[in-house]
């Protein structure tokens, strides 16, 4: 079996392309010139739009990347995107401006962005692009990939559990495996040396790095990966000694640290309210969207 640990530092933005003006709601005025591309030709009445140009609906709250491109304008007033379903009010050219734009944008309801333009003005909307910026770029997140010593002999069992979290006494997560790793060029060149007593670098090695481990180039377990030591002989080091946490102690461990006021909970763990009634008012919510309650996201940790 060939196994492959990579260390990552996530990438994001690479999702598929969702433009499809071929299927678009067509106002008077506009035609499809490619399924990613528009043409204007101001004949509407007023501001006209192309509606319906994504392949799938977005998800309201999610992050979306916009890029599209102005060609042949003439007349005056802009044209463009308008501000339907969370995109910016600058994606747009104003009069005699021809160029490419690019923005991100939340996404504030399912429907996709519309197109549009004015009476007064003609021209093309073209390379219109609608990504999913949540999703990860593989081939840019990899940091680089450790040498093992033997793949055959490499000690991580592709074996899996199902915790209830609602039982204390049960597993909080998958697993945490220890394993070295031999002290190859590779190797220390990815690890930043850190054998060496007293060095300085601004990337700490020894915390927890976002990772993956690959079985025959298929299949692969996504956690986290942690230097915990250094063995050999004289100043020649001969191994690192690392830890796997697979799984849901991926998450786990990345808080097992700190406070709760220190976490980044994001707006949606504003106005959190620590306070016992509050908190225990929670508690019959069978998961993060059975209620309206803002101390939701830190009570239900409370009460694991």
């Amino acid at each position: 079996m060939s196994v492959k640990v990579q260390i990552l530092d996530y990438k994001y933005g690479s999702g598929d392309n969702m433009t499809n003006v071929n299927a678009g709601t067509f106002s008077t005025g506009w035609t499809a010139a490619s399924s990613t591309n528009a043409a204007w030709d101001g004949s509407g009445s007023g501001v006209s739009y192309v509606s319906n140009i994504s392949s799938q609906s977005l998800v309201i709250g999610r992050t979306y990347n916009l890029s599209f491109k102005i060609t042949n304008y003439t007349g005056t007033g802009d044209m463009g995107f308008s501000t339907s379903s969370g995109v910016p009010v600058a994606a747009r050219f104003a009069s005699n401006t021809n160029g490419n734009q690019h923005f991100t944008f939340i996404a504030t309801s399912t429907d996709s962005p519309r197109l549009y333009g004015r009476s007064t003005n003609t021209g093309n909307i073209s390379n219109i692009s609608i990504t999913d910026a949540s999703v990860i770029d593989w081939d840019n997140s990899i940091v680089g990939e450790l040498d093992i010593t033997d793949h055959s002999d490499f000690p991580l069992a592709v074996t899996f559990q199902i915790s209830d979290f609602k039982d204390l006494t049960s597993t909080t997560g998958d697993y945490s495996k220890t394993f070295k790793v031999p002290a190859t060029k590779n190797n220390n060149n990815l690890l930043k040396h850190l054998y060496i007593p007293n060095i300085s670098n601004i990337n700490k090695v020894t915390e927890k790095k976002s990772c993956r481990i690959l079985f025959n180039n298929l299949y692969s377990l996504v956690g986290l990966i942690q230097v915990d030591g250094v063995g050999g002989y004289g100043e020649t080091p001969s191994y690192y000694s690392c830890v796997f946490f697979g799984s849901n102690l991926s998450w786990a461990s990345k808080i097992e640290e700190s406070y709760m006021n220190t976490i980044d909970w994001g707006s949606n763990g504003e106005n959190l309210v620590y306070k016992k009634p509050e908190i225990m008012a929670t508690w019959q919510d069978e998961d993060c969207e059975s209620s309206d309650s803002p101390s939701l996201p830190c009570n239900i940790l409370w009460k694991l």
